[in-house]
């Protein structure tokens, strides 16, 4: 649904905007700090990943920012959630938290079984 909004110069613009069917955010305890991942589920639009890493800034949340796009390009060009998840689940860092099934290697290993926990549990909003 298009939406108008007026410029700096005045000239009214048409601005497109998404219909959003579904939306879900799952936390995950990392070696680097809290681990969030954003999955928006758009309609006749590629789904959308935002990961976001502790504080804003920083080397981590750079590639955690980066993460999110490749995963959002994989998306778009027809990769599956199972797909992406299982490419990057178990790679590892010397950075491990927690422990028996909570623990997660990396920060990688925590956006992996994100994932998985959207696929297979039905997390998604309606």
């Amino acid at each position: 649904m298009p939406l108008l909004k007026t410029d700096p110069s005045g000239e009214k613009i048409m601005i497109e905007t998404r219909e959003i069917n579904r939306s879900t955010t799952v936390e995950k305890s990392t070696g680097c700090g809290k681990l969030r991942l954003v999955y928006t589920d758009v309609k006749d639009a590629p789904s959308d990943v935002k990961l976001y890493l502790g504080k804003n800034g920083g080397c981590a949340n750079c590639i955690m920012q980066s993460t999110a796009e490749l995963i959002s390009l994989c998306l778009s060009k027809g990769a599956t959630l199972e797909e992406v998840s299982s490419s990057i689940k178990g790679m590892a860092c010397h950075k491990v938290a927690g422990v028996g099934v909570d623990m997660t290697a990396s920060c990688i290993d925590a956006v992996a079984k994100s994932l998985s926990e959207i696929t297979a549990g039905d997390l998604l909003a309606e």
